[in-house]
């Protein structure tokens, strides 16, 4: 039976549209979420318990392999698992990150982001399901804002080592498994710029600003 993360037609689950990378000026906004985490490693996703009793440690961002769960894999032509597009071995590696978070005060919308987790990863906000990504290089991008409170936080991030996207990564490097680049969260006001477009035109040395505003009723832009 085909699994969730097997099926092209399901990359994501509540992640947002891609937009122009920035982080708003001020440190009030910005949490970067990087250090030690607690880490639990499985030989396959389908071993992973409901609850977590023995936990290691490990910095992130990193991958697993550099920490002893498994040895560094390195192909180039060659899948490092059976062709079978869009399938993946069953006995699918799993990493499991956790770690707490403090959010001093709750205000606008909070955002969850990776820059980078190979090679898709389930997110959870105290112990409640948010959303799903694959494509490990992509920036993935989540509101969390119903699922924080003011206070202590806690963040749970399942990571598998492969899934469908796996097929489209297949180039010539070592293979690494992890939240491997930033992540963090982002709080902003209700009314915020969202996504931003510049248009060059070079025959007229004329630029077109587009904005996006999430919110307009609250907020206005014009180009």
């Amino acid at each position: 039976m085909m699994r969730a993360y097997e099926n092209i037609q399901f990359t994501s689950e509540n992640r947002k549209s891609p937009r122009s990378y920035y982080i708003p000026g001020g440190c009030s906004q910005y949490l970067l979420l990087n250090g030690e985490w607690k880490f639990a490693y499985f030989n396959r996703d389908i071993d992973v318990p409901e609850k977590i009793k023995q936990w290691d440690k490990i910095n992130v961002p990193s991958c697993w392999q550099l920490y002893g769960y498994e040895n560094p894999n390195y192909t180039n032509i060659n899948y490092p698992y059976p062709c079978d597009p869009p399938y993946v071995p069953t006995d699918n590696p799993c990493g499991v990150y956790e770690r707490e978070f403090e959010l001093e005060k709750k205000w606008g919308k909070v955002y969850y982001l990776f820059e980078g987790v190979s090679s898709c990863a389930y997110l959870y906000i105290n112990d409640t399901y948010v959303g799903f990504t694959q494509g490990s290089h992509l920036q993935a991008e989540f509101d969390i804002t119903e699922y924080v409170k003011e206070g202590t936080n806690k963040v749970t991030v399942k990571v598998l080592k492969w899934c469908c996207g796996s097929y489209l990564e297949d180039q010539d490097f070592l293979r690494f498994n992890g939240i491997f680049r930033d992540t963090y969260i982002l709080q902003r006001p209700f009314g915020h710029i969202e996504d931003v477009e510049i248009i060059p035109n070079k025959k007229i040395f004329i630029l077109c600003l587009k904005v996006l505003v999430r919110y307009p009723l609250l907020l206005k832009a014009k180009c």
